[in-house]
């Protein structure tokens, strides 16, 4: 588990994202396009990939709920999130069972009957 904790050194508290750092530990320009080949060169696209990056860490959904600033911090992180995304994470969508977001969300993400 302490290696997959290691997520934690690229969350970077000024962007409140996830941040690429250079070889000394630096940080990286948050605007650089290389932080992906998806990015496309593309500010909108690089935008996406940063947010969508930062919840690859299902395995500590609380470290990440306290890294934003709680759970209403959370919350509008996610709020925020789905309607700019046009492919999130394949596990990006379970994030709207956390409490304090189903009754919200459950509506907008159910496509089927029931």
């Amino acid at each position: 588990m302490e290696r997959a904790m290691r997520y934690k050194n690229v969350l970077d508290p000024e962007t409140k994202l996830v941040r690429g750092r250079n070889a000394d530990g630096t940080w990286r320009d948050p605007k650089d396009f290389a932080i992906s080949g998806w990015t496309g060169h593309d500010e909108k696209q690089r935008n996406i990939y940063y947010h969508n990056i930062m919840l690859f860490a299902p395995h500590d959904v609380q470290g990440l709920v306290n890294f934003m600033g709680g759970d209403d911090a959370f919350i509008e992180f996610l709020d925020n999130f789905f309607p700019m995304g046009d492919e999130w994470s394949m596990h990006a969508p379970l994030f709207v069972q956390l409490p304090g977001t189903t009754v919200e969300n459950s509506k907008d993400y159910q496509r089927t009957a029931g």
